[in-house]
């Protein structure tokens, strides 16, 4: 998606918006769910 976006970013920066957001939240959720899942198996490892 953001490949084809890339001729119209001159003339139309607003179509890279979409998927860039969609990527960033993607990563953040992979990112606070690997460290809900660390912090839940330290957790169950310690006892």
């Amino acid at each position: 998606m953001l490949a084809d976006a890339q001729p119209y970013l001159v003339s139309a920066p607003w179509l890279l918006l979409s998927p860039a957001l969609a990527l960033v939240a993607l990563l953040l959720s992979i990112n606070v769910l690997g460290v809900a899942l660390d912090d839940l198996l330290r957790s169950e490892a310690a006892r």
